[in-house]
């Protein structure tokens, strides 16, 4: 089921602190709202300069994309009565997640692949855990692996990320590289 940001249903407030923000010295104000509809027009790094982000979004997207805001705003928690919603979650790994989440391009690399499969397992976003391990197949595939050196630490960086989420899908592929390569 196809939900658009236009659809009714109101909007909810998903609010963010971000201990990590860099206090400009001409910043008076100590939030910044935004919105999912100019979502391709947010500039992070000047976003995430603010101690507080507040960010309107769709209930109807965020219920479609994530099994989290799908039992928390449509379930019987107190949340789903609510205005707004405190993520508590890492400001700049959770507004990747909601970019991709609201259909925007997201590129994942070995630095960005730990952050975004933690972030798509606890928010139960399918689509980006499923872009992961697509991601991470393709890595260490035999193309992969003569297109993308993987170092032996990243290897078992790797396998221990795998290991300490129960993820017997990395696991699996970390052997099939090792059996490949080693």
């Amino acid at each position: 089921m196809e939900v658009s940001d236009d659809d009714d249903g109101g909007h909810v407030f998903l609010v963010c602190t971000n201990t990590d923000s860099i206090q400009a010295a001409e910043t008076l104000n100590n939030e910044i709202l935004v919105s999912t509809t100019d979502i391709l027009a947010w500039d992070l790094p000047t976003i995430l300069t603010f101690p507080t982000i507040k960010v309107q979004a769709h209930p109807n997207r965020l219920i479609e994309q994530s099994l989290y805001f799908r039992g928390l705003l449509s379930g019987n928690f107190s949340e789903s009565c609510l205005g707004s919603i405190s993520i508590n979650w890492n400001v700049s790994e959770f507004l990747q997640i909601l970019k991709h989440m609201c259909d925007c391009v997201l590129d994942i690399t070995l630095d960005n692949f730990f952050p975004l499969y933690e972030g798509a397992l606890y928010f139960g976003v399918e689509s980006l855990l499923l872009k992961c391990e697509v991601w991470l197949s393709e890595v260490l595939s035999p193309e992969g692996f003569q297109s993308t050196q993987i170092k032996m630490e990243d290897l078992i960086q790797i396998w221990k990320f795998g290991s300490d989420r129960a993820s017997d899908y990395v696991l699996h592929l970390c052997m099939g590289y090792l059996a490949r390569n080693f």
